[in-house]
């Protein structure tokens, strides 16, 4: 089972010259059931329209050798990571990522290269505008069926949630302020779950947001990821 979530609020935007409340947009999910160490996914959506944006790429993998860390580039852009979490050998692996500077591209390659091989790899993307830093206000990460998290955050702010488990079938949500939404559908690993549906949540305020992920009757491991930007 994978999750993507994202906070999506369209902001008025600040004065000239600085930046608004970011704009966060599920662009789509892929996925690969090869055995490899670099994957390739060729000419995703990473944005909309040619305004200059951020990419956000959340990472899952759920099957081969241990996995500790991963790099990623979005149309040949570096990105940094934000989080990472990992389960051990065969489990599941989930991070989240994002392009180091703005892009007006609206399509381009997505390559994420494990530190290790694999035998599956999916991706989220989502294209975001007006994002002050790449730098996260806040993280969380965890193991288990549920991440509880309190999040540092900015008013009409942006929090991205990645969860996977690396066991069958079952139910998935991600809740920030109560609200449930999940992006994205994909079937990780051949018969891992499947998730879909997108949901505008409550504009973020300050100073904090509560956030949750859970995947209710997971038989694997389970590994999630909470991250806060503005």
């Amino acid at each position: 089972m994978v999750v993507n979530m994202a906070t999506r609020h369209k902001g008025l935007g600040a004065a000239s010259g600085s930046k608004g409340p970011p704009v966060a947009v599920y662009q789509g999910t892929v996925e690969s059931e090869s055995n490899l160490t670099a994957y390739t996914f060729s000419s995703q959506t990473i944005g909309g329209s040619a305004t200059p944006h951020h990419v956000a790429v959340l990472i899952y993998s759920a099957q081969g050798f241990s996995a500790s860390s991963a790099t990623v580039t979005v149309d040949g852009e570096s990105c940094t990571q934000l989080a990472f979490r990992g389960t051990g050998t065969t489990s599941a692996n989930v991070g989240i990522y994002i392009t180091n500077a703005a892009t007006t591209a609206t399509s381009g390659d997505v390559v994420v290269t494990w530190n290790s091989g694999r035998a599956n790899c999916a991706i989220g993307v989502y294209s975001i505008e007006e994002l002050s830093s790449t730098t996260p206000l806040d993280t969380a990460t965890g193991t288990g069926t549920t991440l509880l998290s309190t999040l540092v955050t900015e008013d009409d702010g942006l929090i991205l949630i990645a969860c996977q488990d690396a066991g069958g079938s079952f139910s998935s949500s991600c809740q920030i302020n109560g609200s449930d939404g999940r992006d994205g559908n994909t079937n990780l690993g051949g018969g891992r779950g499947t998730i879909g549906s997108s949901i505008d949540v409550p504009a973020l305020t300050a100073p904090t947001t509560d956030c949750a992920s859970t995947l209710a009757g997971a038989t694997g491991s389970s590994a999630h990821a909470h991250v806060s930007l503005y």
